[in-house]
Formats: structure tokens, sequence, C-alpha cells
């Protein structure tokens, strides 16, 4: 298990209930803190030359009600640069806002490998998804996956799936062998575009990333 964590998180409160979440999964991993992305990075700067790197990083987000868009696109090229100095380091990302960022987040291929959203279960959350990433797994937040519950359907999972290892013609032929409606190459292609909006997927790559992140294709 993780051995070395770093919490970067300036609420005092936040940052406690964290630690106590790691200590319980964890039992008495090395725990320590940072205010800002600067302390962070040369913390673990320092870890890493001294050979003793942090093996887990907890990242708090979170975004004013102006200028959101920037200050993400911000925060997301710190979270890349603390990446640069250990490509190793797992990431785990806790947001105060749930679906924009979430939906940001993981776009462009992002290197993090958990995103848990603000609610009633997070911490609950931030065992699981400490665990899932141990294993080699990435961790989205539950509400994430039930805010698209009524938009994505189990063809749409299926569809997804098949785009892993198949082209669009031969997904026709499956469906058609299988009595699926909707299953001309045109409906796939409606169906593939209107999925690519609904999760913000910029192309097809993306949208099966997106779709695994997401949990849809365990």
């Amino acid at each position: 298990m993780f051995n070395k964590i770093l919490i970067v998180e300036d609420f005092e409160s936040l940052f406690k209930a964290i630690k106590i979440i790691a200590k319980e999964l964890l039992y008495t991993p090395i725990i320590d803190q940072a205010f800002d992305y600067e302390e962070a990075r040369i913390k673990i700067q320092t870890a890493k030359a001294n050979q003793v790197p942090y093996d887990l990083l907890i990242i708090g987000l979170s975004f004013p009600p102006i200028d959101k868009e920037q200050k993400l696109i911000e925060k997301k090229e710190l979270i890349k640069a603390l990446k640069k100095e250990q490509p190793s380091l797992k990431i785990i990302v806790l947001s105060t806002d749930s679906k924009y960022c979430a939906e940001k987040l993981l776009q462009d291929n992002f290197p993090i490998d958990a995103v848990i959203t603000d609610g009633k279960d997070n911490m609950k959350e931030l065992k699981t998804a400490i665990t899932e990433i141990y294993k080699g797994n990435t961790y989205i937040s539950k509400t994430e996956q039930e805010s698209y519950a009524n938009k994505i359907t189990a063809k749409d999972v299926e569809l997804v799936r098949l785009l892993t290892s198949k082209k669009i013609k031969e997904i026709s032929v499956i469906f058609k062998t299988q009595n699926i409606k909707a299953c001309s190459i045109s409906s796939i292609n409606q169906r593939i575009k209107y999925l690519k909006e609904t999760v913000h997927a910029k192309s097809i790559g993306e949208l099966i990333i997106i779709f695994s992140q997401l949990g849809f294709l365990k």
C-alpha cells in the first residue's frame, strides 16, 4: 500500500479529515501537508532527491464563482508540473465543484488517477479511490457516474466497448445480428456524436478513455 502521502490542502479541517481516512486505511503512513502548489513541488523534489519519494498526492480543488475556466486551466497546468516532477506519483483530486470539474479534468487524457466530487460520501469514496488506484485502476466519484445515468444507456456502453477493437462498419454488422435498432452506420455515427458531446470528448479515443475512467468499461 502507499507509505508516503502528500496532501495539498490549505483548509485545516479538510486536511485533518483526509489524514484520518488515510491513517485508518493505510495504518501508519507518512502524511505531509502542503498549503500550495509551490510548496508541494519543493516537497516532491526534496523527497525524490533524498530517495524517499511520495507514493500518493491528494489535491483539494475549489473554484471562485468568477473566472472558473481560467482558474481550472491554471490548476491543471500546476498539476501537470507536479506530475512531471515525479511521473510515477499517483494523484487523487478532491473537487468542491462536482460536474464542472470532473468533466474538465477527464478531457485531454489528463494525468490523474481519481476524481472525487463534493458530497456526503466523499470521504468514504476517498477510501475506495485509494484502494482502486493502488490496484492500478482509476476511480471517478459515483456522483459523476450517476449524473450520466439518464443520458447513457447499456447499448451506449456496449457501443463504446466495441469501439475499443472494432470499426464502425463492423459494429453495424454486429448490431444487425443482435437485432438492435438504429444499427446503420449513420445511426451509429450520430450516437457517437451524441456521446462525445455528452461527456465532452473531442475524439473517439478520448470517448473511450472517459468511459473507462467513469467506470463504464470495467
